[in-house]
């Protein structure tokens, strides 16, 4: 395998710690949420809903967020220590300190900025069967300020990273941020890699995911987070080869390079859009017995995808270790006991 330079792959987000715990439809129901989707909390009935998870005997507790999450088996699988790095915020709290351990557990070169009186963000992860529903209550995740990035140590990672990995769910309170980071990367020819991350991102900040379009060169995102940004987008079609055709002929500003838009949907096809080519890619079909939760999958995806791309791989080959790390994820198995990586023998 390839030797990396450090920081070669940046990722910007929220840092989260994830609150883990199984429920059936009926408790979805009750508190106005939905399977297959995420939100962030805005009500009262949310903060009920936080009390009941917070004191549940089963509840789990995994750092998460969907960068960590995807930084995490991009370093599982390089096992080359502090080839990423996650720029983001957390509360000066054990919640914090933990997802600080655990990225140097990981290999994940963490650089975060340390706010005190607030909490570090978490997120409320409620699966029912193979169904997950997110409800995020941010605390100081979404608040990375303009002065931290311009710290020398910040200006040195940013310097690095050849590849930027961000996930939507950070627009819904850092846009200005994350134009400042994306226009910074596209001005030095980086590649730009954005995860679209919830349906309701697509129709609530459409505006500002317009302007974040033209500097990014590959997209991530489910069947259901397409749909739900060509209705925002008035397109007049539903088809998901068509949605990424007009996605990946956007306007661009870094023209060296087509944009590359990924469609994931679940147990059906990877479909892949580059320029006016679209490729379909058949996935592995985990028997229904061996799935324990979805949770992850497609960050496991992406991060299958990155591990190889940052490597300059064929697409192919790319494509092959995500989808091969999404089976592995929604089994529910362990991505950092094992001591050689053999996916591509497995896929």
């Amino acid at each position: 395998m390839e030797i990396l330079s450090e920081g070669v792959l940046l990722g910007l987000g929220q840092p989260l710690l994830d609150m883990v715990l199984k429920v059936d439809s009926d408790f979805l129901t009750i508190y106005e949420l939905k399977s297959n989707n995420g939100i962030h909390a805005t009500m009262d009935l949310h903060n009920q809903l936080y009390k009941v998870v917070s004191n549940h005997p089963d509840l789990k507790l995994i750092p998460g967020g969907t960068v960590y999450n995807t930084l995490k088996v991009v370093q599982w699988i390089l096992g080359q220590p502090k080839r990423t790095v996650f720029i983001g915020s957390i509360g000066n709290d054990e919640n914090g300190k933990t997802l600080i351990n655990c990225c140097d557990i990981t290999g994940i070169n963490s650089h975060f900025q340390i706010i005190s009186n607030e909490p570090t963000g978490i997120c409320l992860v409620l699966l029912t069967n193979d169904d997950r529903s997110l409800c995020t209550f941010p605390g100081v995740s979404n608040s990375l300020t303009k002065e931290f990035i311009q710290k020398p140590r910040s200006l040195m990672l940013l310097d690095q990273a050849n590849f930027f990995y961000i996930s939507m769910f950070y627009l819904v309170k850092q846009y200005p941020l994350v134009q400042q980071i994306v226009e910074y990367a596209c001005a030095r020819n980086r590649c730009v890699v954005v995860n679209l991350g919830a349906s309701f991102i697509m129709t609530e900040y459409i505006d500002e995911i317009c302007k974040l379009l033209p500097f990014v060169d590959l997209i991530f995102g489910n069947a259901s987070e397409f749909q739900h940004l060509a209705q925002a987008l008035t397109l007049k079609t539903h088809i998901t080869s068509e949605i990424g055709k007009y996605l990946a002929n956007f306007s661009k500003i870094n023209s060296s390079h087509e944009r590359l838009v990924i469609v994931t949907d679940g147990k059906d096809v990877v479909t892949v859009i580059q320029g006016h080519s679209v490729q379909e890619f058949p996935v592995i079909q985990v028997p229904l017995g061996h799935i324990k939760s979805t949770n992850g999958a497609g960050d496991a995806f992406v991060g299958g995808f990155l591990s190889q791309y940052i490597q300059m791989k064929p697409l192919e080959q790319c494509i092959k270790c995500a989808i091969w790390m999404a089976a592995r994820a929604v089994q529910g198995l362990e991505m950092l006991e094992d001591t050689e990586i053999n996916w591509w023998k497995m896929a």
